[in-house]
């Protein structure tokens, strides 16, 4: 008996966390995460505030501006940081090259990075509170653009981050390679030299130039 209440008791224990994670779902998890009520709506009256002197800063928020504007409709104007709803990414001293704090509150969400490394990763951060829609490639209809209310510390645990194609063996689209930048990853170790030889493989031996050359390509841009 004493043995199922210790058992009962460590469930409910597990129980606020696996609710906490289904409200966020960060990955990978942040170094530190606060909860709060309430979300953050994105609109269309929504501005984009950049505080900072590092003009990559600025390229940061014009990625994010041109992703939102894709699968939302929204354009996220300059704006200033009294506004009613805005997004500010401001540059401040004192944190890792890849660190960052993000604050998200029902009229503000705030990104502070020391470098724009980090804010880029704040930013991905934000992405993934807001629904999976804003990955999308065309405009999302009847979603509502809200991201839980909370605040977030972060930084990578280990310098290298990375993910492995081994297009030697397996064909992926392009578009592999540029989903490392939504989990944060740094690195990315291309194999394209098949194991078997040409003969071997089940496919035409065109085929095969043509995949590694393509993301071949598409790792090098990434």
């Amino acid at each position: 008996m004493k043995k199922l209440i210790i058992f009962l008791l460590a469930l409910s224990a597990l129980a606020p966390a696996k609710a906490e994670s289904s409200r966020y779902g960060i990955i990978p998890a942040p170094k530190a995460i606060v909860p709060a009520e309430g979300a953050f709506t994105l609109k269309n009256t929504t501005v984009l505030v950049v505080e900072a002197r590092d003009t990559l800063f600025l390229e940061v928020a014009g990625d994010f501006a041109a992703q939102v504007a894709l699968t939302t409709g929204y354009k996220l104007l300059p704006g200033t940081a009294d506004s009613r709803s805005r997004i500010v990414l401001r540059q401040t001293a004192g944190l890792g090259d890849e660190a960052y704090r993000l604050t998200v509150a029902p009229d503000e969400v705030l990104v502070e990075a020391s470098s724009a490394h980090g804010a880029f990763y704040g930013i991905q951060t934000l992405c993934q509170l807001l629904p999976a829609a804003i990955y999308g490639d065309t405009r999302a209809k009847g979603v509502r653009w809200q991201a839980p209310c909370c605040r977030i510390e972060d930084e990578p645990h280990f310098p290298y981050r990375g993910m492995m194609l081994d297009v030697g063996r397996y064909f992926m689209p392009k578009e592999t390679v540029s989903l490392r930048r939504r989990r944060k990853s740094r690195s990315v170790l291309y194999r394209r030299t098949c194991r078997f030889s040409i003969a071997r493989c089940k496919c035409p031996a065109s085929m095969l130039v043509a995949s590694t050359s393509l993301l071949s390509g598409a790792a090098n841009r990434a």
